[in-house]
Formats: C-alpha cells, structure tokens, sequence
C-alpha cells in the first residue's frame, strides 16, 4: 500500500516505527464505526513517556 511514501519523505519522514488502529465510533460527520489509523515515528515507550500513559 502507498501511504505517501514521497510526501513523508519530502517531510524527512524516512522510519515509520509502528501504526496504531484506534476504534472509533460513529460521530457527527462519519455515521459508521471505523479505526483512525495514526503513523508513530517513536517507539510505543516514547510515544507512552509523552503522552504520560497509555495513550489508548
């Protein structure tokens, strides 16, 4: 799958270091349960230490 791999490079984005699916319900603008999926460019510890804990 293409993620933008030219986009996050022309950012310095070079390492993605772990994908998070955070499931969401439905809200206003999206009528459907879905799962946000965020790119982490830090390790599950480090996003941890600066989102001070579990960040889901």
């Amino acid at each position: 799958m293409d993620i933008g791999t030219k986009t996050l490079r022309a950012l310095g984005i070079t390492c993605i270091n772990h994908v998070n699916l955070i499931p969401s319900g439905a809200h206003p603008g999206v009528n459907e349960p879905h799962y946000p999926i965020e790119l982490a460019l830090v390790s599950v510890d480090q996003e941890r230490k600066m989102l001070e804990g579990e960040p889901y």
